[in-house]
């Protein structure tokens, strides 16, 4: 009797892992690889090359299932995330999953990432929801831009300054004398734009994250700010909010690699206050020549 009561608590266990395993959600998670902080992930194509390192920059789309359940999704909104990956000591509790996942990684590699739901996030489930325990992500990472890459574009923007701040105090000079008023694209928010190069074939919509090098011009072509001297570009969500509204238009105009002056007039720029600074004086016209890498 006690062989058979064994027999089937051994048949049961069986059923019930091969169950687990047939369900799209456990898909090759007994091969998974424990990351870093304990999160499990399964390289589906493990390419050789070398591994993402802290500091540096990975471009990603990532779909995001609760079991089955799609819930947020890069890959078919079009839209890929640059994210900088934190150094050891800057990691927190709530530093994203990306972090773990691209340390396991190479260019190209796709992955999928079981990740525990933290209190925070079982809080905010929807009903239908709960009682689920993690979130699968389904990672793909396009591109790395690594630390030696990195330097080099930092000394390489250095070097471009003087010839930038010269183009740019041209084209304020030529802006002045009216040789621009054919070449000027003007938005029905007042926003007057010259493209010098649109990019493509990716768009920049709201949302995504970009990067980005400028420089920001009086129209006396006097340079009052810049990202090519501080050796690295700057990075920002658009369409949040997170820069004055006429550089977040213009961004919008070009696609990924594009480059363009912006004339932008107080209602987009800095308005009747000016510059929190006080760099840029009140109702003050500006002047922005914008690169998205």
């Amino acid at each position: 009797m006690r062989q058979v009561l064994l027999l089937l608590i051994l048949l049961s266990t069986i059923g019930t892992t091969s169950c687990q395993q047939e369900k799209p959600w456990n898909r090759n998670r007994d091969k998974a690889t424990k990351t870093l902080r304990g999160k499990l992930l399964y390289n589906h194509t493990n390419l050789p090359g070398p591994k993402v390192k802290p500091g540096e920059i990975v471009v990603v789309s990532v779909d995001s299932y609760l079991r089955d359940t799609l819930v947020a999704s890069t890959k078919y909104s079009n839209i890929w995330r640059e994210v900088q990956l934190p150094f050891p000591k800057d990691v927190v509790e709530r530093t994203p999953a990306i972090y773990d996942a691209a340390q396991l990684m190479t260019e190209g590699d796709s992955a999928t990432m079981w990740d525990p739901l933290d209190s925070l996030k079982l809080s905010m489930l929807p009903p239908e929801f709960v009682g689920e325990t993690e979130t699968r992500y389904e990672i793909k990472l396009h591109k790395v831009f690594t630390l030696e890459q990195l330097k080099q574009d930092s000394i390489n923007a250095i070097n471009r300054f003087p010839s930038a701040a010269t183009q740019i105090a041209k084209f304020a000079a030529d802006y002045k004398s009216g040789l621009l008023d054919d070449k000027l694209t003007v938005t029905p928010s007042g926003l007057k734009v010259l493209v010098v190069e649109p990019g493509g074939p990716s768009s920049l919509v709201k949302g995504l994250t970009a990067r980005a090098h400028f420089v920001g011009a009086f129209s006396n072509g006097k340079v009052f700010d810049n990202s090519l001297l501080l050796g690295k570009p700057i990075t920002f969500v658009i369409g949040a909010g997170q820069l004055i509204p006429g550089f977040d238009e213009c961004v919008q105009v070009l696609k990924k690699g594009g480059k363009a002056y912006a004339i932008i007039p107080p209602a987009l720029g800095f308005g009747e206050k000016g510059s929190p600074n006080g760099a840029i004086p009140p109702n003050t016209e500006i002047i922005y020549y914008i690169e998205v890498l």
